[in-house]
């Protein structure tokens, strides 16, 4: 526990001591919350003063090393003490903002109301923490740019990594590429990827068969429960070496048969 209190106080919020021969009492109807790190949990807490007195209340709360915990009587975000009437109560509102870093569990939460002479009160709470899910997707290399030969096929190496604090699973892959092209991959579904862990998958770029010489571009996608990250690849089309050799190969044979023509009807 980290402790947001006073020194006089910090005691009771270790122990959690309570006066239970005085009516005093903090209570909440839901004192178990869950849900990931990227948002602030919110408590709200009923604090009864059932004596015959006045009493201000020093507010504090104790959560783990790393994690913020707010106490403040409801509609005032600047008090750090409530008045309660005898024989009356008041709301209190807990603000719990957990650590970014934090792995998915269960974390205790203790709040005090604390009175003096006696007058105290003390409730535990309970935040559950699912994780956060976040990812990056990249190529294998670092470039997102390859180039592939007219009527062939070029692999990409593509690689996700698990930037969140809650594994990943069933992750899909896909692709969008031109119209008549062909994206596959040799796995179209990432079965699971630990905290801070990458997975990779190469996929197979075939162009269509009447594709021209450019550059083109195509999306490929990873995506699973709270989880949606594409990448763009600048793919460029490269003539055929094969095509380039039959080309200087018929231009050869025109010049030869031109050859042949001329020495022959030269000589008449």
């Amino acid at each position: 526990f980290f402790f947001q209190a006073e020194d006089g106080i910090r005691d009771k919020l270790v122990t959690g001591v309570q006066t239970c021969a005085l009516p005093i009492s903090l209570t909440t109807d839901y004192p178990a919350l869950r849900g990931d790190s990227t948002a602030p949990f919110t408590f709200n807490l009923k604090l009864v003063n059932d004596t015959a007195q006045e009493v201000t209340f020093g507010l504090a709360g104790a959560g783990p090393d790393g994690w913020d915990v707010q106490v403040r009587p409801s509609g005032q975000d600047q008090a750090a003490t409530a008045i309660v009437a005898a024989g009356s109560k008041t709301n209190i509102k807990v603000t719990v903002t957990p650590d970014r870093y934090a792995d998915a569990g269960q974390y205790p939460i203790r709040v005090l109301a604390d009175g003096g002479e006696g007058h105290q009160a003390v409730v535990d709470l309970l935040v559950e923490l699912t994780g956060s899910f976040a990812a990056k997707l990249d190529s294998s290399d670092g470039r997102l740019n390859t180039a592939v030969t007219a009527g062939s096929s070029q692999k990409f190496g593509i690689v996700l990594t698990n930037t969140g604090t809650a594994p990943l699973a069933g992750v899909k892959l896909t692709a969008t590429p031109p119209s008549g092209w062909s994206v596959t991959f040799d796995t179209d579904t990432i079965d699971s990827i630990p905290v801070g862990e990458s997975a990779t998958a190469t996929a197979l770029i075939t162009p269509s068969g009447n594709a021209v010489a450019g550059d083109y571009v195509i999306t490929m996608k990873a995506k699973a429960d709270g989880v949606d990250q594409s990448i763009q690849v600048r793919t460029t089309v490269e003539t055929s070496q094969t095509w380039g050799l039959v080309g200087i190969g018929l231009i050869v044979l025109v010049l030869l048969g031109l050859g042949i023509v001329f020495r022959r009807f030269g000589r008449r």
